[in-house]
């Protein structure tokens, strides 16, 4: 079964989250803060990573820049704060809109898939 990494520092959010991503299949571990991500990877490398771009101890593009060196990681930004022109001009260069039904289970949020070159 794939592994789904959310981190966001809104509770709520990575619950409800989670339970969209469990019905499609992932299993799932939650993260608050960057700290916290950087642990659960330590434990289990996830096929994907959820992750928000704003955190309370950095960004989610510190968190990109770990996973660099896992090819086989999939990342997803997820945002409610800045606009696509502001993520993408701090986000690495492989950012493409995302396919995926994210936009839908969190419409106020915007997502992009970021793929490892």
């Amino acid at each position: 079964m794939p592994h789904a990494l959310l981190v966001d520092d809104d509770v709520n959010f990575v619950l409800g989250l989670a339970e969209v991503v469990g019905r499609e299949g992932f299993t799932t571990k939650a993260a608050h803060t960057l700290k916290e991500a950087r642990a659960e990877i330590g434990r289990a490398v996830p096929d994907v990573v959820l992750v928000d771009l704003h955190l309370p101890d950095g960004t989610g593009i510190d968190l990109f820049r770990d996973l660099e060196a896992s090819p086989a990681t999939e990342i997803v930004l997820i945002t409610g704060q800045a606009s696509v022109d502001t993520a993408v001009a701090r986000a690495p260069p492989t950012i493409s809109s995302s396919p995926w039904t994210w936009r839908a289970c969190v419409p106020c949020s915007r997502t992009w898939r970021v793929r490892a070159s």
